[in-house]
Order: structure tokens, then C-alpha cells, then sequence
């Protein structure tokens, strides 16, 4: 029980790196940049950020299967910034207070 209490907090806390880390770099380029789950090998999820050159570039070295759109990154993405700087298209609080249990939850889980 005590685990599984350490392991959702260290989840929040990742998770709220992560998006300081997101929101940061937006701030420096004014790029929308994306909090992605990232399954490696064994248990381990680790959270990636990615921009639209990212995404690209994973596209065409093939991690990224060449049918995955923009689109279907953001509605799976954890957290998503604002477009270019102004202030439409962030996602709201209750979405990212979701996601954040739903992503707790989840790296919680032993497999």
C-alpha cells in the first residue's frame, strides 16, 4: 500500500516537471510542444515533449507510424501548450488535473 501511495506521488511530481519543462521551452520558441507517454521496456513510463519537428522527424526515422496526425497526438498527449503564443487552444485545468490522476494511475500499476 505504501508503494503504490510513493509511486502516485512520484508520478505527480514527474508529471509536473514534465509540463514546467513544456511551458518552458513554449516560452522560449512560442511553439505548441506536447507531454507524451513514452512505454520503454519493462514498466517504465517515461514522459516525453515533443514539438511538431519532433513528431516529423520520429516520422520519418519510423518510430512513428506515418498515419499518426497531429490530431491524434493532442487528444492523446497529457498536456498540450498554447498555439504560437496566443492564448487559444491550451488546454484547460480539469483536463490536465485528469489527465494527471489518469497518468498517476496508471504508472501506479505494477505489471
Amino acid at each position: 500500500m505504501k508503494t503504490d501511495f510513493l509511486s502516485l506521488i512520484l508520478a505527480k511530481i514527474r508529471f509536473k516537471v514534465i509540463k514546467a519543462k513544456a511551458d518552458a521551452m513554449h516560452d522560449l520558441t512560442g511553439k505548441r510542444y506536447y507531454v507524451v507517454p513514452f512505454y520503454g521496456a519493462g514498466n517504465k513510463t517515461r514522459l516525453l515533449v515533443l514539438c511538431n519537428n519532433d513528431i516529423k522527424l520520429l516520422k520519418k526515422q519510423g518510430i512513428l507510424k506515418k498515419s499518426v496526425s497531429h490530431i491524434d497526438i493532442s487528444n492523446d498527449c497529457l498536456y498540450y501548450t498554447d498555439c504560437a503564443g496566443k492564448n487559444y487552444g491550451r488546454m484547460s485545468n480539469e483536463e490536465v488535473k485528469e489527465n494527471e490522476k489518469s497518468f498517476g494511475k496508471h504508472s501506479s500499476k505494477k505489471k
